[in-house]
């Protein structure tokens, strides 16, 4: 047992050297928060209000094409969840960080009323981290890491 904890141990040490910084603590922040309210200030993602969560659909832009987002071995295998922020519900979107030649993402939101949102982002990728630096939400550009506060905004349905 000792031979092989030793074992797992050397492997683990030595699999992060700073020959390989791609490999190497990783980092990603690709999630944004929104907060939906209608023009009287009420949530539209309380329970009694209009967007059901389950009924949101991702995509991302790949290869110029749109492909519904589902990845069933992750916690939230469709790339969002509701969320509670300083008792308020917002919706976490986890953005593609598929990228095109300028750096950015696209995401698409179809809601189950028919209507749909893209949210593009400029994803910044070095040293095998992953962070996204500007979100613009139907081309209006709504959140830039230069304010240095968490990716959160609100929409006005």
């Amino acid at each position: 047992m000792k031979k092989i904890l030793l074992a797992i141990l050397t492997i683990v040490l030595i699999s992060c050297t700073s020959d390989d910084p791609e490999n190497c603590c990783t980092y990603f922040s690709l999630g944004t928060d929104i907060k939906y309210e209608n023009s009287e200030g009420i949530n539209l993602l309380d329970d009694s209000n209009t967007y059901n969560v389950s009924e949101i659909e991702v995509f991302h832009r790949m290869d110029g094409e749109w492909e519904r987002y589902f990845e069933g071995n992750l916690d939230y295998p469709k790339g969002l969840r509701k969320t509670e922020i300083d008792g308020e519900n917002y919706l976490t979107v986890f953005l593609s960080n598929e990228v095109n030649e300028n750096n950015i993402s696209e995401t698409k939101l179809v809601f189950d009323n028919g209507e749909e949102d893209i949210i593009k982002s400029v994803v910044n990728k070095s040293s095998g981290n992953q962070i996204v630096t500007k979100i613009w939400y139907n081309d209006d550009l709504k959140w830039s890491n230069e304010e240095n506060v968490e990716a959160r905004f609100t929409i006005i349905k």
